[in-house]
């Protein structure tokens, strides 16, 4: 039995993401995610570098094992964040189209109208009566709390579709068992390379 680098390892999987200035570690995370392969490989290597010198015993076949087991239940890991970030931005367009069609309902005005930018009392002129069945109408919708304080500082439609996604991100959070997982498979890794 020899040392090998797993083919996948090799694969260059890259993902296309577009996201607001906000997201900066957003960004962050796809790019070491879009990465991971090529630091898999380099762990890899790297490893077997340190062992060369080492005749490949059982012991050293098996931890050689186990580090390539642990890269392929990381890879699998990374393959559901890319999920995740890709219904993310998927849900994200669902509910700026909703929160648009719900404005121009609501003020009865073309849907051409209101755009991301525009500010929903002096663009689109909407009054308090009509504020407070657009309000009543998105909570509703997308069955959350718009409290006052926040309704005020909700200007632009952008704002409003904004924190709708943020509050509905809150309470989509689908993936709690990610985490431990991924916690415990870097501290296996990490005892394995010492």
């Amino acid at each position: 039995m020899s040392f090998f680098t797993p083919a996948y390892l090799n694969q260059n999987k890259k993902i296309t993401v577009s996201t607001s200035s906000k997201g900066s570690s957003f960004q962050l995370l796809v790019r070491e995610v879009d990465n991971f392969p090529d630091y898999s490989d380099r762990i890899c290597q790297n490893w077997l570098k340190a062992h060369k010198t080492e005749s490949p015993g059982d012991k050293t076949i098996q931890k050689y094992t186990k580090i390539v087991s642990l890269l392929q239940d990381i890879d699998e890991l990374i393959e559901e964040i890319k999920t995740t970030i890709k219904s993310a931005q998927l849900q994200k367009l669902e509910i700026s189209e909703i929160v648009g069609n719900i404005v121009s309902d609501c003020l009865d005005i073309d849907p051409k109208q209101v755009t991301p930018t525009a500010n929903l009392v002096e663009d689109l002129g909407i009054d308090s009566l009509e504020w407070q069945e657009l309000l009543i109408t998105l909570e509703e919708k997308f069955a959350i709390i718009i409290s006052d304080e926040i309704a005020r500082a909700l200007v632009t439609v952008q704002q409003l579709i904004d924190y709708i996604v943020s509050i509905v991100r809150k309470e989509n959070i689908s993936s709690p068992q990610l985490q431990p997982k991924l916690t415990s498979s870097v501290k296996v890794f990490y005892s394995l390379l010492i």
